[in-house]
């Protein structure tokens, strides 16, 4: 029980007190003016009423994500597909699930191919399931994302039937970007268009914000922390989701130092290597014609 205090114990402003009460009464009287047909006496009721049905709600949750934290995640992916499968795009969803669980993106907890359950499925960060799919060299780009907004849609699903029990996942790469002027959707199909490198390049200048460059073709081997996800471009750390990294790594292949992007010399490419690259595929997205690797970080 929590202890009461009496107004000479340590804490305790009289003063202070005082003038809360007076802008409570305040507000207490705009009510009373705005709602004629109660009294402060109906507010107090309702308001008591209120609190004991959340108190029990929140008791009710706290049981129920108790009852279900064990339950397998596997019974509860066929109770969303049993849920969705009359829907217009019901078939195909299920389909792709059969794709995800069989690629193993959501990862089993042990060798014996175990299973998540339902509250460790909640404990995991589903960020990097979103990261294993778009690090899937399977699938081409336009399906990855595919199966990104599937797993999404899931997760989001799984949130709300569990009342919050299983947190909502966010979507980094359209998180960060929600603001770019170049929408994510047109994005998409700009990387597609590019080979590996400028692919690369336009994923750290759209996911990592303002760049010139110059800047970015001086990344050197020993600026990447894999572990930390992290690119240091400018003497400035800048955090980058680890599909960015994978893919980084692969390009590297198996140097262990110098600068990022070279050329057969093994010197660091000129900026207009990457920008003639960039501006063959411009007339197919029916870009401007001065569009650069710059206006992938623009703002609206």
């Amino acid at each position: 029980m929590q202890a009461k205090f009496s107004k000479h114990e340590e804490g305790f402003d009289p003063l202070a007190t005082s003038k809360k009460d007076q802008h409570y009464s305040r507000l207490l009287d705009l009510c009373l003016k705005l709602d004629s047909k109660h009294d402060q006496t109906d507010f107090h009721a309702c308001g008591a009423d209120f609190s004991m049905a959340s108190e029990y709600v929140d008791d009710e949750i706290k049981k129920f994500a108790a009852k279900v934290q064990n339950m397998p995640l596997t019974a509860i992916i066929l109770l969303w597909a049993k849920h969705i499968k009359t829907t217009p795009q019901g078939i195909p969803n299920i389909d792709m699930m059969y794709e995800l669980l069989e690629h193993n993106v959501f990862g089993f907890k042990s060798k014996k191919r175990e299973f998540l359950t339902v509250g460790e499925f909640a404990r995991i960060d589903q960020s990097e399931i979103i990261d294993s799919i778009r690090s899937n060299k399977g699938w081409d780009i336009w399906e990855r994302e595919g199966y990104v907004h599937l797993f999404v849609h899931f997760e989001h699903w799984l949130s709300e039937t569990t009342f919050g029990f299983v947190p909502k996942v966010i979507d980094h790469d359209r998180e960060v970007t929600k603001n770019r002027k170049l929408s994510y959707n047109q994005y998409i199909k700009i990387i597609n268009d590019l080979q590996e490198r400028e692919r690369i390049l336009a994923k750290i200048f759209y996911l990592g914000g303002s760049r010139s460059l110059e800047e970015v073709l001086s990344l050197r081997i020993e600026d990447i922390d894999h572990f930390k996800k992290t690119l240091i471009i400018s003497e400035e750390t800048i955090s980058y989701p680890r599909h960015v990294l994978n893919e980084l790594l692969d390009y590297i292949g198996d140097r262990k130092k110098g600068f990022v992007f070279t050329g057969k010399d093994g010197e660091r490419i000129n900026h207009t290597v990457p920008y003639r690259a960039l501006k063959t595929i411009i007339p197919k997205r029916c870009l401007d014609p001065s569009f650069t690797f710059k206006d992938f970080v623009k703002n609206i």
